[in-house]
């Protein structure tokens, strides 16, 4: 870590509210005593899957024609490149990575995944076509995720390389079992290295592996620190959440077909929401929870809410630099009083929040069995995620162009509800992915418009509901 480095992360704690940074000092605490993960002494041989991986393999046995579990991007590249030098340097960092080099096998109910010696990547080049527009595009995109993966054999990352002149895009779908969105980073970090150099990206002799990930993880799981927050999570979901309320009922089996619909905040509601969080020592992602817990205690018609964030689990060493699926998908519970005033929801909220991310990283599919509501579903425990994002979608350099990634819509829906919010520079834009099977798009627009009421009220001073 450099001394620049350093210096970031001070200013990062220095802006910690008091709570924030004990939470921190306990999370630290525990890591010094928690198992370290461990080079595995027989990295060829096959291994079990994460309890995550095994729900996202369970779910595309369920819709195994819809590419749900299919992380899908399009990158515009703006300038100058070499489009047959990317194509191999996305291949060279493939070839790097051993998560992009497994496959899945299953044998009487036992599944096992096996990092090959060699598994390349699909790399179309599409040289001197015609330029995309981002619809184009993003259509292409889609239609890479939609072709069906191999998971015994592989490969599973498809990607296409079109354009010409000073417009190019790279497309890429890749499946989940091997792949999240901090791989996404890791990944355009090694085509970048790869591109520039013109040799395949370095990575140390001793670098953390897939196999061992999963292996630090049940040895985790069942250390002290994991039977605690085996305990917090079993007391939590003790009694289920009734499920959310829908416009149809929830049929035998899941297609996995669904559909977004965009909408953008005013202004002012941003800035303000955060603003507002910082009277009550909280951060803009606790706000925009305490309003999405508001909008869905109205969608259902009862106080007690319970959704999904996603957590990157990569606090243990070595793992920022791991290509793979590592993801928590965290539940937060809390009663939303509705005669409470927005501060008292937002510390509601705010409580609920901290307490679960104390725990986060337990793989709550452990309790799924035990803990589940029995309602078919994407997930056992809840039906909703919410996703944010206050980071600028900033471009990053690829040789003298530069590269704008941005999320693709397949028009597939994960969970019953995904809400995303994007914080950006020029204001909060959003979008809601929903089961079409499940809701029709009028109780979609009217839940975008509360949304948006209820943000702005949040976000009013002597605001409420």
């Amino acid at each position: 870590m450099t001394v620049t480095d350093l210096a970031a992360v001070a200013t990062r704690i220095s802006r910690l509210s008091p709570d924030q940074r004990t939470l921190l000092e306990r999370q630290l605490r525990a890591a010094a005593a928690e198992p370290v993960p461990q080079r595995s002494a027989h990295p060829d041989e096959p291994f079990p899957l994460t309890p995550a991986q095994r729900r996202i393999w369970d779910t595309q046995i369920q819709v195994a024609d819809t590419p749900v579990d299919i992380v899908c991007q399009a990158m515009r590249i703006d300038g100058p490149i070499d489009a047959q030098r990317l194509r191999q340097a996305l291949i060279d960092t493939c070839r790097v990575h051993e998560a992009l080099r497994t496959t899945f096998t299953s044998a009487d109910g036992e599944v096992t995944q096996c990092v090959r010696e060699s598994v390349d990547p699909d790399v179309r080049l599409h040289a001197d076509a015609d330029v995309l527009s981002d619809a184009e595009a993003h259509r292409l995109a889609a239609d890479l995720a939609w072709e069906p993966f191999d998971l015994e054999h592989g490969p599973l990352l498809r990607a296409v390389v079109a354009g010409r002149d000073e417009q190019h895009w790279l497309l890429l779908a890749v499946h989940n079992l091997v792949f999240d969105a901090w791989s996404f980073e890791v990944l355009l970090d090694g085509i970048a290295e790869a591109y520039e150099s013109g040799t395949a990206p370095s990575r140390a002799a001793d670098a953390l592996r897939p196999a061992d990930f999963e292996d630090w993880q049940r040895r985790w799981a069942a250390s002290h620190a994991g039977r605690r927050a085996e305990a917090y999570w079993s007391e939590l979901l003790a009694d289920p959440a009734p499920p959310l309320r829908t416009d149809q009922p929830r049929p035998q089996g899941r297609t996995g077909r669904g559909r977004r619909h965009a909408f953008a905040l005013p202004e002012n509601v941003a800035p303000s929401l955060t603003a507002f969080a910082r009277t009550q020592s909280a951060t803009p992602f606790q706000a925009w929870c305490t309003v999405l817990g508001d909008g869905l205690a109205e969608l259902s018609g009862g106080p007690d809410v319970v959704f999904g964030t996603f957590q990157a689990n990569r606090t243990a060493a070595g793992t920022d630099r791991l290509v793979g699926y590592l993801l928590n998908v965290l539940p937060v519970r809390w009663r939303v009083e509705g005669d409470a005033a927005p501060a008292e929801r937002l510390r509601a909220c705010r409580a609920a929040l901290l307490e679960a991310q104390r725990h986060a990283a337990y793989p709550i599919e452990l309790l799924a069995a035990d803990k589940g509501r029995g309602v078919e579903g994407a997930h056992p425990m809840f039906d909703v995620v919410f996703v944010f994002e206050n980071l600028s979608r900033s471009s990053r350099a690829l040789g003298a162009a530069q590269v704008v990634p941005s999320d693709v819509d397949k028009g597939t829906a994960r969970y019953d509800l995904t809400v995303a919010v994007y914080d950006e520079p020029d204001g909060a834009h959003a979008w809601i992915e929903y089961d079409t099977a499940l809701f029709e798009q009028d109780t979609i627009q009217r839940f975008a418009d509360r949304f948006v009421a209820l943000a702005t009220a949040v976000a009013t001073p002597g605001g409420g509901r």
